[in-house]
């Protein structure tokens, strides 16, 4: 165990990949993502399989039983639709992070490259504006192959 909390511990300032939703009224961050152990221009790209519906799904059905638990209704953020609160993705492509988002970004530029430094270990990377990650849009299965 021991090893294995060292080894957690070295990966911790290892960049990762992965999908977010920023929330302005809390500025807080959601995200899900995988440590990137190796990345450079030898991996060519390296994209978070999950889906932010599926992951968006799958933690307002928990958040429901929660709830339900407590008797109470409607008190998680996984209530509203998934792409009603601002989200982006971030991806390593020839060595170089990418953060896909929609242009309501430009908004929360500092809080969120903040919140992506942190989260994300990301230190170099560059924002990419795309209508997928636009408030209310929902691109479906098109979403990974960004």
């Amino acid at each position: 165990m021991e090893q294995l909390m060292k080894w957690m511990y070295k990966q911790s300032d290892k960049p990762r990949v992965g999908i977010f939703w920023y929330l302005p009224e809390e500025d807080d961050i959601i995200d899900d993502y995988n440590l990137l152990l190796d990345y450079g221009k030898d991996v060519p790209t390296e994209v978070y399989p999950v889906l932010h519906k599926i992951f968006w799904e799958e933690n307002r059905r928990r958040a429901k039983r929660k709830d339900m638990k407590r008797g109470v209704v409607n008190t998680s953020v996984f209530e509203q639709k998934f792409n009603q609160i601002p989200r982006g993705r971030v991806s390593c492509h020839d060595g170089k992070f990418i953060v896909m988002v929609g242009s309501w970004y430009k908004r929360y530029e500092i809080q969120l490259t903040r919140w992506l430094e942190i989260c994300f270990c990301l230190v170099d990377f560059e924002y990419k504006v795309m209508e997928y990650f636009e408030l209310g849009h929902d691109g479906g299965e098109k979403e990974l192959e960004y």
